[in-house]
């Protein structure tokens, strides 16, 4: 019996690495492709409007101008009737759907959007979801505490079952649940191999099947069974392929108006009880619209989408890791990419306009400083360090940049990174450090949550305000907690941005991982620094494996 590991199916996906994307178009993006969305309640912002396409030669059709509010954060009502209806309705009638790929959002468009509130039916059906939590957390507990005594080390692990039964806690018990289950599974599979007597053997075996069955479902056994049985392995993943199908159709269904119980009896037979215990989760997540919250521009993207989940954050199509995601899967609208020109004033969105089209023109030149913070302990907070790490290093072997790397817990200190064309470092919250000298056309972010709260807020500490403030060109940043993983790989975003082949924004979708979420980029769109001076060939960047898709 080979050795089976916990499959925790459409929870954690193994995706693959290549590049292609069905969903994007592989051409450069053109100044036809953009759409410049503009508050004509603020005059900087129909000025700016007019100066960019003028500038990157785009239409004065392609400017549309929209009666928003003035305030940086905007309710979801709001959102939905000022920006998406109005963006929506203007790419129907002028039949851009296919045409338009980029909105570029100019100074004074708000930010953010604020936390929606759940209505007076969502607030009575979420009632109904917290039993269907209790009842199946419950089932899950017993199956586990089968595996402890099959395994006989009830005193060998420590307990990590929730201490309370309240689903907001899924998010952060699911990972240390899958860790005890596989833990249990290691020393339960070697046992049952070292059984002689055959009999006692495929007896324990069975009971084991159906504790594991019950925990993950029909889709834990398609590897084994097409490797034992390859045709009934193929009819069975055919089914459950259909079965996914038939699941993800109903859960573009608001919870309040669906059959839960068959969505809830499909995603148990499928993955089981956790795959049931996920989508409970997501329900009462939607139903409560916990992390609703969101930035317009992140929103934006989806402003073709006619339903989709407005809770929470959705796997981004346009990564090429998550283009067939089962959780987006049967969208058919396309999904655009957005961008932001703003910053404290009027004068610096002009700056970064004209330093990005000199760079461009020129090739972008200086120094790259990386912050790296010398974490060793394998964790989540490692596997970043690392990659500035791994970033630094293919940034020596494979280009004539010079490459600076900080491997200690301080950050760079102020004014000793002159010459900053790029630049990459974490984590000093909110904390500004004015340490580098930005040539014109630079790019870089600080990996840290908050940090584009407001782009205006006077005397703010943020970093993104404050690197535009001091010269930065494109940049990238959150409006709200986005968790670490929402953050692009350094050596993924840099990589793709050092071969001249895309844009800022196209770098920025191709490696970020989510929609309706927190992170936006600041820059021209348009704005490809090493268009004339390429550093590295596509083929010598690795795309990772994404761990934990929106779990953590």
């Amino acid at each position: 019996m080979k050795k089976i590991l916990i499959a925790l199916t459409i929870i954690v996906l193994a995706l693959s690495t290549h590049l292609a994307n069905a969903q994007t178009d592989s051409a450069p993006i053109t100044p036809e492709q953009v759409l410049i969305i503009a508050n004509t309640k603020h005059f900087d912002s129909m000025d700016l409007a007019k100066f960019y396409a003028k500038e990157r030669k785009i239409s004065p059709r392609n400017i549309l101008p929209l009666d928003l509010p003035t305030q940086e954060q905007i309710s979801f009502d709001q959102y939905e009737t000022k920006i998406a209806k109005p963006i929506r309705s203007f790419l129907r009638q002028q039949k851009l759907e296919n045409k338009i790929r980029v909105l570029l959002t100019m100074y004074g468009v708000p930010l953010k959007i604020a936390q929606a509130r759940p209505t007076a039916a969502q607030r009575k059906i979420s009632q109904n979801v917290q039993t269907h939590y209790n009842e199946t957390l419950s089932q899950l507990n017993t199956q586990i505490d089968k595996l402890e005594q099959m395994a006989g080390v009830a005193d060998a692990l420590p307990s990590t079952q929730p201490q309370t039964q309240a689903p907001d806690s899924f998010k952060t018990q699911l990972p240390k649940i899958a860790q005890k289950i596989e833990g249990y599974y290691r020393v339960i599979i070697p046992e049952l191999q070292a059984i002689k007597d055959p009999v006692d053997r495929d007896t324990r075996a069975n009971d084991f099947g159906r504790i594991r069955l019950a925990i993950e479902g029909q889709s834990a056994f398609i590897a084994g069974l097409k490797a034992q049985r390859p045709l009934e392995g193929q009819k069975l993943e055919e089914q459950i392929k259909k079965q996914q199908a038939e699941l993800q159709t109903l859960l573009q269904i608001p919870p309040e108006n669906r059959d839960i119980d068959k969505s809830y009896a499909l995603a148990e037979e499928i993955g089981g009880l956790v795959l049931k215990l996920k989508t409970i989760y997501e329900d009462f997540a939607a139903l409560n619209q916990k992390d609703s919250a969101a930035a317009v521009d992140s929103e934006l993207s989806l402003v073709l989408w006619e339903n989709y989940p407005r809770a929470g954050r959705l796997p981004n199509p346009l990564n090429p890791r998550l283009a067939n995601h089962p959780a987006i899967v049967n969208q058919k609208q396309p999904v655009l990419m957005v961008a932001r020109l703003d910053g404290p004033d009027a004068d610096s969105v002009k700056r970064i306009i004209r330093d990005s089209i000199a760079a461009e023109s020129q090739g972008l030149t200086g120094k790259f400083y990386i912050d790296a913070r010398g974490i060793t302990k394998k964790d989540g907070f490692y596997v970043y360090d690392q990659n500035l790490r791994d970033l630094a290093q293919t940034i020596k072997i494979n280009t004539e940049i010079p490459v600076i790397l900080d491997d200690n817990s301080e950050l760079f200190k102020p004014d000793t990174c002159p010459d900053t064309a790029l630049y990459c470092g974490w984590y000093s919250l909110r904390k500004y450090i004015p340490s580098c000298t930005f040539v014109p056309g630079s790019v870089g972010y600080h990996i840290a949550s908050f940090e584009a709260t407001s782009l205006k807020k006077p005397n703010s500490t943020e970093w993104v305000q404050n690197m535009i403030k001091n010269g930065i060109a494109a940049t990238l940043g959150a409006v709200n907690e986005p968790y670490l993983d929402a953050f692009p790989l350094p050596s993924e975003f840099f990589g793709l941005l050092l071969t001249g082949n895309y844009t800022f924004v196209e770098v920025f979708y191709k490696t970020n991982r989510y929609l309706s979420w927190q992170i936006i980029p600041v820059a021209d769109p348009l704005y490809r620094p090493f268009k004339k001076n390429p550093q590295i060939r596509e083929e010598e960047i690795e795309l990772k494996n994404l761990p934990a898709l929106l779990i953590n």
